[in-house]
């Protein structure tokens, strides 16, 4: 039998890795000018691998977001030194040949559209938030409408039936910011003998 919890979360302390996480490391050190190195950037995250952080920047270098400014000498090693050479608030998104690509994914997509204030369903919503670039899936509109439902950020205007979907619109309350709500993966140990969550419990962003 499959064990279901219901777990009172309040506000969350981010892990010190993943991308986002790396390029606000390197838009401090960068800042003004200053050069760093990928030691630099790994030695204040939490991830295990290095190569994650450099390739990483690998990416933004070949994407034009960072520029090579020289070397320095780090553990008795040439360590290559970067500066930014083009800053911006939100984490680029950039493939592994230096594309740029569709900041947020489709969840951004969606939740530009939601934020209009409108009433749509899954296969609507799906259409709107569809680009050239991202294309998103009418079972990933649905998925994606129904947690927001389930948080508390859309009422029904409409429980749908035969030949009709279920009706969506954003509550005026929780039109909380730009920045789609994320799905998150929770990572926990439940100890079925003490009912308890036993050491830290992760939550990672669910790919859209």
């Amino acid at each position: 039998m499959s064990i279901v919890l219901e777990l009172q979360v309040g506000r969350a302390t981010p892990v010190r890795r993943g991308f986002a996480h790396f390029w606000s490391v390197m838009r401090k050190l960068g800042r003004d000018g200053r050069s760093f190195t990928v030691q630099d950037v790994f030695d204040l995250s939490d991830t295990a691998e290095r190569r994650t952080v450099s390739e990483f920047m690998r990416r933004l270098e070949a994407g034009g977001y960072l520029a090579r400014s020289g070397t320095q000498e780090t553990g008795g090693f040439p360590a290559v030194t970067y500066q930014l050479a083009r800053d911006q608030k939100e984490t680029p998104v950039v493939s592994r040949q230096g594309a740029q690509g569709c900041q947020g994914n489709g969840q951004t997509n969606m939740w530009n559209v939601i934020r209009k204030g409108i009433v749509f369903t899954a296969r609507e919503l799906a259409v709107q938030a569809s680009t050239d670039e991202t294309r998103v899936a009418v079972n990933s509109a649905k998925r994606y409408a129904q947690a927001l439902e389930k948080a508390g950020y859309l009422s029904v205007r409409d429980p749908g039936g035969p030949g009709r979907g279920r009706a969506y619109r954003i509550k005026p309350s929780m039109n909380t910011g730009p920045r789609p709500p994320a799905i998150l993966q929770m990572k926990a140990v439940w100890d079925q003998n003490r009912n308890e969550v036993m050491g830290r419990v992760l939550a990672e962003e669910e790919p859209s």
